[in-house]
Formats: C-alpha cells, sequence, structure tokens
C-alpha cells in the first residue's frame, strides 16, 4: 500500500490502483486488526479508515503521526513549529499525553510507546523525557538489540547516550534499519547509510 499525493494506492505485483480519494498528501498509513487507516494532509486533522473512507476520528489541531500500541490506534498533533500538542487514544478520543511543543514522532520501541517532537522525546505513558534535543525530533527507531536512535534537524543521535553520530545534515526526517545498518533520508532526497 502507498501513501501518495492525491490518495492511497495498493501494488499488487503487477499495477498500481488507487483505492482512496485524497484532497493532500497522505502523511501516515497504519493498520490495525487487518483494517487500514490514513492521515492526509487536506488539513490533516481526520483520520480515515482507508477503504470505507470513512472518518473515524477529527481533531482541532494538525494530526502530525498515528501508530498502533497494544491493539489500539494513537495519534499525536500539534501546531508548527511550538504549540501545545496532544496524544490521544484515537478511536476514544481520550488525551493521553500533552507535549509544550509540535508531536512529529509516536513509535513503539522495545514494547513501549514513544513520542517525540518539539519539546523532547518521551516514553509516552509515563511521560518520562528521556533525551532533549535543541531542535525538532523528526524520526525515531531501534536496532535489533533495542538501541534507541533519533533524527531531525541537527542529525541522528544515539538517543540515550546524546552521542551525536550524524552531523551538519538538514532536516533528517526518516530513519530504518536494514541487515544491521542505519539509513537515514532528508526532506529532498536520499543521502546514504551511517
Amino acid at each position: 500500500v502507498i501513501g501518495a499525493n492525491n490518495g492511497v494506492y495498493v501494488y499488487d505485483g503487477k499495477k498500481i490502483s488507487k483505492i482512496a480519494e485524497r484532497d493532500g498528501s497522505v502523511v501516515e498509513l497504519v493498520v490495525l486488526d487487518g483494517k487500514l487507516y490514513d492521515v492526509a494532509a487536506e488539513g490533516k486533522n481526520r483520520i480515515y479508515e482507508t477503504l470505507s473512507s470513512r472518518v473515524i476520528a477529527r481533531r482541532d489541531e494538525d494530526i502530525s503521526a498515528l501508530t498502533v500500541y497494544n491493539g489500539k490506534l494513537y495519534d499525536a498533533t500539534g501546531e508548527f513549529p511550538k504549540a501545545w500538542g496532544k496524544i490521544y487514544e484515537t478511536l476514544s478520543n481520550k488525551v493521553i499525553a500533552e507535549r509544550e511543543g509540535w508531536i512529529c514522532v509516536l513509535t513503539v520501541i522495545n514494547g513501549e510507546l514513544y513520542d517525540a517532537g518539539y519539546s523532547g522525546i518521551y516514553k509516552t505513558l509515563s511521560n518520562t523525557l528521556i533525551a532533549e534535543r535543541d531542535f525538532g525530533t523528526c524520526a525515531l527507531i531501534s536496532d535489533d538489540n533495542g538501541k534507541i536512535y533519533d533524527a531531525g534537524y541537527y542529525g541522528v543521535y544515539e538517543t540515550l547516550s546524546n552521542k551525536i553520530i550524524v552531523s551538519g545534515r538538514k532536516e533528517i526526517r526518516h530513519l530504518a534499519f536494514v541487515k544491521g545498518k542505519l539509513y537515514y533520508a532528508t526532506s529532498s532526497a536520499f543521502k546514504g547509510r551511517i
């Protein structure tokens, strides 16, 4: 499944077909209980059950992240650059955490829900701050051994040690581990591996 500028597409191994129409870029795709959900950039304040295009949640702020944790959907909000952010248990609309800054990332690492953005990197449910950065955090990931890495406008860090391992890059937006190697991408172009 592919999120793109005007909808959601599926590739069946031979062709690409559109399965949902959206007015803006799709910024998040997740699966829960065999159902696909998406967040589109058309104001980014709606979460859709993708195949039916039914809106399952609305927010007053832009939705910046969506993830699945312990069988539930969670979403995060905030307005660029430094507005108050909230984390919701999506289907109940219950606010489970608030941050003094835009939340850019929600992810599960080592069986725990984490969030990151302009107010730091947190273990979400305990509200435990584990690291702070001078600028926003755009990506958060762990390797196969559970070591956590974060990235943003400043480079890439080993999160808990605060050791910078890539610097001088602008706006690193994505991190991925493949066969023990950490890859990163910027908002403008793929830059390589670490």
